[in-house]
């Protein structure tokens, strides 16, 4: 995410260390580094399983040069087809190999008439899951938390006890944010740095007085990332996270100013929907020695 607090969140939470910023070809383009790099001068992106995705990072024109180093291979993971970086290769054709990893499923809802697109069945199996749950438990109350007091506090520690009740949970595959505390940092701070200017919010599901589902996104540009959804495992045969996921899928229809809703990884049940799909790569930056400068360490902790 090209986003200079999406950086400062990974430094703070995941590499408080330190990261390095080398600069390739484009002004004020970056790739984010580990500070370690082999003699060769073989760098590796910064990169963790909480990451879904990869870029280049657009830089401040104020950032300057701390240092030099020369490198000439950088590895970045999980990059994807219309990712600022590997357009920018291809338009300077700058020597760059590509190896699958995966794809990112988004949903267009530039228009009116974009969830049009989306499995009819899909959509009318969540109307009628709908109206199950209103029967069976009541009026469905949805809850967009955009409060920027809330949505690294009590909001975030909502989604973290909801998800880990489920199968990601402390009692199966131990996957969580409760169990990874070190991934739970990082997305307490990328809601707490993005909801400093309303580009953040934690949209839960109330059934019948409990959290059934919820869903953490921050917004970049014109795009809505989901980067986690959650449901309790009690609520499961209703499809609480669906019934969610539409309803703000219908919310940013009607917004003019969002043109994406994107799931950044490709989940299963996102077949369902039938949303689109792009490839994601390994990227490997090739050339000869190139004497760069690095262009900062992230250091704020603010």
């Amino acid at each position: 995410m090209q986003d200079s607090r999406w950086r400062a969140a990974m430094e703070s939470a995941l590499w408080p260390e330190g990261l390095i910023i080398l600069s390739i070809s484009a002004p004020k383009l970056a790739v984010l580094a580990n500070r370690q790099a082999s003699a060769s001068g073989r760098f590796t992106s910064a990169y963790h399983a909480a990451l879904s995705l990869s870029d280049a990072v657009s830089l401040p024109s104020a950032e300057k040069g701390l240092a030099e180093t020369t490198w000439h291979s950088i590895h970045v993971s999980r990059v994807r087809t219309r990712s600022l970086l590997l357009r920018h290769l291809s338009e300077s054709r700058v020597a760059h190999a590509l190896s699958d990893n995966g794809a990112s499923a988004f949903c267009d809802v530039s228009h009116l008439d974009s969830l049009k697109a989306i499995s009819k069945d899909t959509l009318r199996n969540f109307d009628r899951l709908r109206r199950r749950v209103e029967k069976d438990f009541g009026p469905v109350l949805l809850d967009p938390v955009t409060d920027p007091a809330l949505l690294h506090t009590t909001a975030f520690g909502r989604f973290v006890a909801l998800e880990d009740s489920g199968w990601k949970g402390t009692t199966g595959a131990g996957t969580s944010l409760a169990v990874d505390t070190r991934a739970q940092a990082f997305f307490r701070e990328v809601m707490r740095r993005f909801g400093e200017d309303n580009r953040a919010r934690i949209d839960v599901l109330t059934l019948a007085g409990r959290d059934a589902a919820a869903q953490l996104t921050v917004r970049a540009g014109p795009t809505w990332f989901l980067l986690k959804i959650g449901f309790h495992p009690d609520f499961k045969d209703v499809g609480p996270g669906g019934i969610l996921l539409k309803a703000f899928l219908e919310e940013m229809v009607a917004n003019p100013d969002i043109l994406e809703v994107n799931l950044t990884t490709s989940p299963p049940w996102a077949a369902r929907w039938h949303f689109q799909t792009e490839p994601v790569y390994n990227l490997t930056i090739e050339g000869p020695p190139v004497r760069s400068p690095v262009l900062g360490r992230h250091t704020d902790r603010g």
